[in-house]
């Protein structure tokens, strides 16, 4: 892999782990950006770049969509235990 070009599936990974430990109030695109490139050992900044800055928010958007997602399961399931109690 030429040194120009990321890993995008460790993007990805890095992304997702850090909308999953973060302060959802408090994360920011860029605050995500800066402790991906942090993380990965990249210059600051670099993920302020076409194309990395649009897939960093699909990512982001993708990890917040999965995280209400399973937020939403999590809920239905006492629901659904309930009815199997009665």
């Amino acid at each position: 892999m030429a040194s120009s070009e990321l890993d995008i599936k460790r993007l990805e990974k890095t992304c997702r782990k850090i909308v999953n430990e973060g302060d959802l109030d408090k994360l920011t695109a860029r605050s995500i950006r800066r402790t991906a490139e942090e993380r990965m050992g990249l210059e600051e900044q670099r993920l302020d770049q076409v194309p990395y800055k649009q897939m960093v928010k699909d990512i982001v958007a993708k990890a917040l969509e999965d995280l209400n997602n399973s937020k939403s399961d999590e809920e239905s399931v006492p629901e659904s235990a309930a009815e199997s109690e009665e």
